[in-house]
């Protein structure tokens, strides 16, 4: 049987100022004008595809609430990871931050919920090279 504290604090919270309703979001999504379509798009076009995966990573739309922009931005750094040959995957990886690693992976990762972007085993490959530098012994 629980004891009795007779601690009443968790009752001064008053729970209607806290209802979702009452919630301002600002609305604000900025993360828009710095992730460029037409600027991947161009890159791709001409060959440049690890430019243009640096580009998606640099400036890849997290906290952007626009979820056609996400799924744009996964389309295109799918399609740029496809292009890439397996040596070249070594050298781009190495590059990389961490941040941009971890980012790389969610990318990998979301592929994998939908294959029909990117060959499953391009998938493995990228996701081979991407988590060697991620584990630490």
């Amino acid at each position: 049987m629980a004891v009795n504290t007779g601690d009443t604090r968790f009752r001064k919270l008053d729970v209607d100022n806290v209802a979702e309703t009452n919630f301002q979001d600002d609305g604000t999504d900025d993360f828009s004008s710095s992730f460029n379509e037409r600027d991947v798009e161009n890159l791709l076009n001409s060959g440049k595809n690890t430019e243009a995966l640096s580009y998606i990573l640099q400036n890849a739309p997290i906290g952007s609430k626009n979820q056609a922009l996400k799924d744009a931005a996964l389309a295109l750094a799918l399609r740029s990871m496809s292009n890439l040959k397996s040596a070249q995957i070594d050298e781009f990886v190495g590059g990389l931050k961490q941040e941009q690693l971890d980012l790389l992976m969610k990318y990998i990762y979301r592929g994998f919920q939908s294959p029909k972007d990117i060959a499953p085993a391009a998938l493995l490959a990228w996701h081979e090279k991407v988590s060697l530098p991620l584990i630490s012994f």
